[in-house]
Order: C-alpha cells, then structure tokens, then sequence
C-alpha cells in the first residue's frame, strides 16, 4: 500500500491536515554516492519519484496545508538534487538505455519537486492573527531548545537557517486548536511524537492562568492527532485521547533549576503577548517563582 492510499482517508476526513516535508523522503545525498549517472540504482530513484508523487497527490486535497518553512524546504531539496547530480560524471556513450533512463526519471523528479513547491506554496497556513500566532511559535521553540526536545530536522538544518519547521507546524496545528478545528499532523520525522508529548503539559501549567486558559479548552474541545509514516508503515492516532491534567508548577526533571527558571520566564512573556494579541489582560497569578527543581 502507497502512501497515498494509507493517508487518502485520513486527509479526506480531516478538518485541517498539516504535512511535514518529510513525508516526501527526498534523499539527494543518496544520488551523490553513485560515481556515474549510468551506475545509479534505478529502483532507488522509482522509489524515489513515487514518493514525490505520493506528496504531490495528499498535497491537491482541500484539506491540507504548509507552512512557508516546508514551501521553502521543498525548494531547497530540487536545488540540492540538481547540484548532486552535476557532480555525477557522464559516459562517453549517452545512448546506452540506463543512462537515458536514469537521466529522464531525474529530469523528471526535479521538475515534479518543483510542482510540489508551487503547490506547497499555494497551500501555505495563514494564521489571521500573527501576533497570537507567533507567540505561539515563540513558546514551543523555546522549550524544544531549552530541553533540547528536537534535533535540527529538516533541509536545510534548521540550526543554520532558523526555519525551525517542525516547531511552526506544531504551533499551528495550536493556532488551528483555537480556531475550533481539530487539526491532524502527518510526518516521517520521529521527533514530533517528543514534542507534542511535552509542550502541551508544559504551555498549559498552572502556573500561567489564566492567560492559558483558552488554549487548554481548545485542546480539549479540538484535539489534535498525530500520524507518524514510518518505515513504511503508518502509526497513529497519537495523542487522540491524550491526558490533559496540567501541571499545577514548572518543575522539569532532568532539568537544573536556572534553565527551569528561565523557561518559565520566558513562557510568562509569551503568554503576555498571547493575551495582548486576544486584547485580554495580563493577569497570570503570583506564585512562589522558585523552582520546583531547587528544592530536589
């Protein structure tokens, strides 16, 4: 079974369907291994294709959307792979059947990675209010660096451009939460099952009411689910019926109480900015601000 007959359903059903650049599986790395075009494995690059094709064909239904940070990941792997494919020598005999097949199945590829971004892009979320939007990134990006939740995923390295993609897609899927539709994430990248198990708990502390208060209703009212594609296998639903008992402090195991305390600071500003962008008050109730991780 394709990809695209595993998620076909899901994505016909979804309310808002986000999708992971991963899911395209582009490996360009893999064609940079091979001395010659000729000597290229010619099955690797079907597999190849019929992935670029399976994320093409979820791309075109309603209910799925990008951010400009997969768009732009998107543009980066038909660069990447034109790049290694210059680096690859060419036989003196272009006619031999193998070389022109592999030749047309990469012509082929680049120009449908290119398709993809075009439709990516016309696919991007656009969150009406940016400011609440970003105060949302702000806060997942902040506890997935500061607990080292997520290693740079992505092309290129988010730690060298700042895309930060699987963060944003994960705060939007929160922005859609309170925009009372039950988002879904569809991915390859093992990282997100991490992040959406701590971030959560960690923005709906109790230590942050009642600014927080409307984004743990939206939760609860529109849940999100994961899908992780992996292996050729998909997994998922997580974290459908998820527990949503929060935290009544900010202590973190594993966690010294210096980075707990400025997370916790941090994740107070953004909350601030959360309720300016709602024109609500800032409000979040005085409570013992030392650590719970100081006390162990």
């Amino acid at each position: 079974m394709t990809l695209s007959d595993n998620l076909n359903g899901i994505v016909r059903n979804g309310e808002i369907v986000f999708l992971d650049t991963s899911l395209m599986d582009i490996e360009a790395y893999k064609i940079g291994s091979f001395p010659s075009l000729q000597n290229l494995d010619t099955e690797m690059l079907q597999l190849q294709q019929k992935s670029i094709n399976d994320f093409l064909k979820i791309l075109g239904n309603p209910s799925t959307r990008t951010t400009p940070e997969v768009t732009a990941e998107i543009e980066y792997s038909a660069r990447r792979m034109e790049k290694e494919v210059e680096k690859l020598s060419l036989p003196k005999d272009r006619c031999k059947p193998k070389y022109q097949e592999n030749k047309a199945i990469l012509d082929q590829m680049i120009q449908e990675i290119d398709f993809c971004e075009e439709e990516s892009a016309r696919k991007e979320f656009n969150p009406g209010n940016k400011a609440l939007y970003r105060s949302l990134v702000e806060m997942v990006k902040s506890l997935s660096i500061g607990l080292r939740l997520c290693r740079r995923f992505g092309q290129p390295k988010s730690s060298e451009t700042g895309l930060y993609t699987t963060e944003k897609l994960i705060a939007s899927a929160y922005f859609a939460s309170l925009c009372k539709k039950s988002p879904i994430l569809l991915t390859r990248d093992t990282y997100f099952p991490t992040l959406l198990g701590v971030t959560p708990k960690l923005m709906g502390s109790d230590v942050f009411l009642p600014c927080n208060k409307d984004f743990r209703a939206a939760l609860l009212e529109n849940p999100f689910k994961l899908y992780l594609y992996f292996d050729g296998k998909l997994k998922g639903p997580e974290f459908e019926n998820m527990d949503l008992s929060y935290p009544t402090d900010f202590s973190l195991r594993n966690t010294d109480a210096e980075t707990a305390d400025r997370l916790r600071g941090e994740l107070e500003q953004y909350w601030k900015l959360f309720c300016g962008a709602r024109g609500q008050g800032y409000s979040i109730a005085k409570r013992n601000h030392q650590s719970q991780n100081s006390k162990r």
